[in-house]
């Protein structure tokens, strides 16, 4: 049985990791855009790291970059980086919450916003093709098996990029955090999953990896 949830609810947050597996889809979505209200200023990543990657990727690639952006919020990620690399040519973020359209900050022509009909979207085929995914502060949000379903829709893309503030080892509960973190699993199980899909595995901070598989 759901629990009555309210983000205006103290116990919000561990109330949430309770219900997550009973939550409907729509019920996802709904409190994912009242949080979007109730904490507009989510904007988390690591700028040098993302920056020089950029770099790395423009001088391997050269001109076309095409970019798939997982939860990336207001865009600022992406404005970020495509006002310094001209070579990108397509910037794809997905975005379950609907919210993040209002004072969205990227207004660069080649960025699109995609918001997610379903809150398991990452269940359908990739359709598109893509030279890296970028993933910051957003893998954390998810279960291990929806994090699972999240990377198998990613598989092929050459390179991806995972940032988050999660540890090494399994067994993070997340008991009292004040958001909605509730990935069981440490960046050792993630990393061992990505080299049996074949990725290379290259710790770029505490918690940023990337992850390669080069033709």
């Amino acid at each position: 049985m759901i629990e009555q949830l309210s983000v205006d609810d103290v116990d919000f947050f561990n109330k949430w990791r309770k219900n997550y597996y009973v939550l409907s889809e729509d019920q996802h979505l709904l409190l994912s855009n009242q949080l979007a209200d109730k904490y507009p200023h989510q904007k988390h990543f690591n700028e040098a790291i993302f920056l020089k990657e950029f770099q790395i990727l423009s001088d391997r690639l050269g001109q076309g970059i095409s970019v798939l952006e997982v939860g990336g919020w207001k865009g600022e990620l992406a404005s970020t980086i495509l006002s310094k690399y001209p070579n990108i040519e397509s910037w794809m973020d997905i975005d379950i919450c609907s919210a993040t359209i209002i004072n969205n900050v990227c207004l660069d022509p080649r960025y699109l916003k995609k918001i997610a009909s379903r809150f398991n979207w990452f269940e359908e085929n990739r359709s598109n093709p893509f030279h890296v995914c970028v993933c910051a502060h957003t893998i954390e949000h998810l279960s291990w098996t929806d994090l699972i379903g999240l990377i198998d829709y990613m598989d092929g893309i050459p390179t991806i990029i995972f940032e988050a503030p999660i540890s090494q080892e399994d067994g993070e509960l997340w008991n009292n955090y004040p958001g909605t973190h509730i990935l069981e699993v440490g960046w050792k199980t993630i990393n061992s999953y990505m080299q049996d899909l074949g990725y290379s595995v290259t710790q770029l901070s505490e918690f940023v990896y990337r992850y390669e598989r080069l033709p």
